[in-house]
């Protein structure tokens, strides 16, 4: 399988990924973008300094410029490129993934993502120069340049709470650990710090707030300490998972709607809201009687941002804890999710279980996979099985009655098929499950 995927780069290293191509991917960039300038950043992962090296000589021996902007997350990265107008920011990272994986994280025109069909295309040039040197022409230099201090400035320019509030945050080890010092200095704010040591080998968990485990010590560290919520970052930063006052997960989707909530209350009317096709419904059951538009479109990052960009809207949300701002030129950015929540909470005077509570009106499956040898036959059939309900077709297909709904899509990647359910009732959601997973059953589809 190709580690030129739909959204990124990303494989093992260094058996998939590593320097000789990384060397390759730079030359090739200069070749298929021809930009002017780029700028490069690198997560905290024990590969990720001699990939961004070599990604970085591979440009600058092309003859394009490059702006090395060292160790920072993927949002500062999406900040720098987007507030000077960089033709291309490349960040090296491999999100949430084990320690043993890296890639490549590429934004054009101002943070705008790189489509699937350009990723591919550069996979093609790249392979074919691995092992060359660019020919002719001057080699250009690359220029270092922090820019901690103006990104730590930009969000605090965000920032409407005046009381003292203490969270705890657990960064896995991984960048944001040297990310959250710097950017929550000085604000009325104590922050109980989980595994901010840097070390690419994640000896403690691994950067991926979605799985359970995870986050059980942040949970833990919350109660214990009185926090008002906790934040668990992924490796990149590009992604936050909250837990409340008394220690629980806090659904990505009900986290949309709060931060949502904080982020329209200054918004101009009819702002609009894009969200993926697997949120709840609670969003749009919250923010309609306030004239917000709720707008659903297909899973993934790159969707997301072409959407809030054509629709012109102010935030987004996905059920994999990426939010997405206007005002970060529509790309993910924990430390604004963070820094909307501590708004919220001190606006309303109300602990977070609290508000969260309030929007729990729906009982959810939680993404559900299925193995079929068949992507597109199994979602037709599904799609004849239930004619009878409200049928769209945004992300594989949405199926919706009175009483519950669901999304089955496939997979970008691999032969899976993807299903949430949501029903108004745990009983009914257990028999709509249940009914779901008999028929993909049915179909040869074989759970995983």
């Amino acid at each position: 399988m190709s580690i030129f995927k739909a959204y990124d780069i990303r494989g093992i290293y260094p058996d998939e990924l590593d320097e000789r191509l990384a060397y390759a991917i730079g030359a090739a960039v200069a070749r298929q973008f021809a930009p002017a300038t780029v700028a490069v950043g690198r997560d905290g992962r024990t590969s990720s300094s001699s990939l961004a090296a070599a990604l970085r000589d591979g440009l600058c021996d092309a003859g394009i410029p490059v702006l090395d902007i060292g160790q920072v997350s993927t949002p500062m990265l999406y900040h720098f490129a987007g507030s000077r107008s960089l033709p291309l920011g490349l960040m090296v990272t491999a999100s949430h993934n084990p320690a043993h994986f890296n890639g490549l994280k590429l934004c054009q025109n101002g943070a705008r993502p790189v489509g699937a069909d350009q990723i591919r295309d550069l996979g093609e040039v790249a392979q074919s120069l691995v092992g060359e040197r660019p020919r002719g022409g001057a080699r250009a230099t690359a220029t270092a340049i922090d820019p901690y201090p103006a990104y730590c400035a930009w969000v605090r320019e965000f920032v409407r709470f005046d009381r003292r509030l203490r969270i705890a945050a657990d960064t896995a080890n991984a960048i944001c650990g040297a990310v959250i010092p710097r950017v929550f200095a000085d604000l009325p704010l104590d922050v109980v710090p989980l595994y901010f040591e840097l070390d690419g080998t994640f000896p403690n968990h691994e950067p991926d707030p979605l799985k359970p485990e995870n986050t059980r010590a942040l949970q833990e560290a919350v109660v214990a300490n009185g926090c008002a919520f906790g934040a668990a970052l992924d490796g990149d930063g590009d992604r936050v998972i909250f837990v409340d006052e008394r220690g629980r997960y806090v659904a990505a989707d009900l986290a949309t709607i709060l931060i949502a909530l904080d982020v329209v209350a200054t918004a101009p009317a009819g702002a609009k809201v894009v969200i993926d096709t697997r949120v709840t419904k609670a969003v749009g059951d919250a923010l309609a009687p306030r004239g917000v538009e709720v707008i659903r479109t297909r899973v993934g990052h790159s969707f997301v941002k072409k959407t809030i960009h054509e629709v012109g809207g102010v935030f987004g949300g996905e059920l994999s804890g990426h939010y997405y701002f206007r005002e970060s030129f529509f790309a993910e950015n924990s430390d604004l999710a963070i820094i909307a929540m501590l708004n919220l909470l001190a606006r309303t005077g109300k602990p977070l279980s609290a508000l969260v509570d309030a929007h729990r009106r729906y009982f959810q499956s939680g993404e559900l996979n299925f193995t079929v040898a068949n992507k597109a036959e199994a979602l037709a059939r599904v799609q004849k099985r239930y004619a009878d309900g409200k049928q769209s077709f945004i992300d594989g297909i949405t199926i919706e009655y009175p009483t519950w709904w669901t999304n089955v899509r496939p997979s970008n990647t691999e032969d899976l098929l993807r299903m949430n359910v949501e029903a108004e009732s745990e009983a009914e959601l257990a028999r709509r499950v249940d009914e779901l997973g008999a028929f993909v059953r049915e179909l040869g589809g074989t759970p995983r």
